[in-house]
């Protein structure tokens, strides 16, 4: 079945529309309706995910999410954008989009992180919080990375 193939095409996409569907809270899930329009639709699902306007909206959503202590929705989260990431980039000849992966003890770079409420603003990132991303093509960052700094 169509169901079947699109299973073996995209491994991990059904755990991950399943805990979307039945683990994201009611709280975020209206956060997302622009762009994910049918909760419990599969296919909706993969091809909302491949539509590189989910991508500012999945992470505003996520940013949101830390801000306000649903930790369980943002991890969930992480991961349609992650999948998203790599799916808007196979609609293009080259990749795109590319997650700025910041590591603890990088130095504060205020084009690259921005820091948590109540956190310094000079030093090194002792947490990272929400990595960045960004847009190859046009070598801009969409999102900084949230981060505490020590």
């Amino acid at each position: 079945t169509l169901r079947n193939e699109m299973d073996n095409m995209f491994g991990g996409c059904r755990q991950i529309f399943d805990a979307y569907t039945n683990e994201v809270t009611m709280y975020t899930k209206p956060m997302l309706s622009e762009v994910m329009r049918h909760d419990e639709d599969y296919e909706a699902f993969i091809v909302s995910l491949a539509n590189e306007k989910c991508l500012p909206v999945l992470w505003d959503t996520m940013r949101d999410c830390v801000m306000k202590g649903r930790y369980e929705d943002k991890d969930i989260l992480w991961q349609m954008f992650e999948l998203a990431v790599r799916l808007v980039n196979k609609t293009h000849t080259k990749p795109v989009f590319d997650i700025l992966h910041t590591e603890i003890g990088d130095e504060m770079k205020w084009d690259e992180h921005s820091p948590m409420q109540g956190s310094n603003h000079r030093g090194v990132v002792k947490e990272v919080v929400l990595d960045g991303y960004i847009n190859r093509y046009i070598n801009k960052i969409m999102r900084r990375a949230l981060v505490s700094i020590e």
